[in-house]
């Protein structure tokens, strides 16, 4: 289990080894380190996703590494809460991932490897944050108000 203390509330994250071992074990390693402490969202996707853990807040940051994809062997029935590696081709995975606000077919090509075990009501506040548009993807997703990981608590 992982806890996103986040500005909004709390999300509690069912990790999944068993789908994901090595996404899930550098979130942990990544988490252990205080590498998401006080790292802002740059990407709030109404009826999408919230993306997180870019320190640089730009949507390009990264921990210096990437992961392998760890692809998921079918879709989700219910998506939402579903936490993803964020990435930018096959097996470029690094420390951006994102979390399901609704129920969408999730593409296949990203590695599923937690879900949000509790905190819901925390995602429809994340939800309700105004956006504009991003001046670099001219898509509405860029966040109004700051959005931020306070710290990571890893339960084991």
């Amino acid at each position: 289990m992982a806890t996103l203390h986040t500005s909004c509330g709390d999300l509690v994250i069912e990790l999944l080894p068993e789908v994901a071992p090595a996404t899930v074990n550098s979130f942990v390693f990544l988490a252990e380190q205080g590498y998401f402490d006080g790292t802002v969202s740059h990407r709030i996707a109404p009826g999408f996703v919230v993306q997180l853990g870019d320190p640089t807040g730009s949507g390009r940051g990264g921990p210096g590494y990437r992961i392998p994809d760890e692809l998921p062997g079918g879709d989700f029935e219910d998506t939402t809460g579903i936490v993803a590696m964020a990435n930018g081709g096959p097996d470029t995975g690094g420390s951006q991932f994102f979390v399901v606000f609704d129920d969408i077919s999730l593409d296949p090509d990203y590695t599923v490897f937690g879900v949000v075990s509790s905190g819901r009501d925390v995602l429809t506040r994340i939800a309700s944050i105004p956006v504009g548009t991003n001046p670099n993807t001219f898509e509405p997703s860029l966040p109004l108000q700051t959005l931020y990981i306070e710290s990571v608590t890893i339960q084991r």
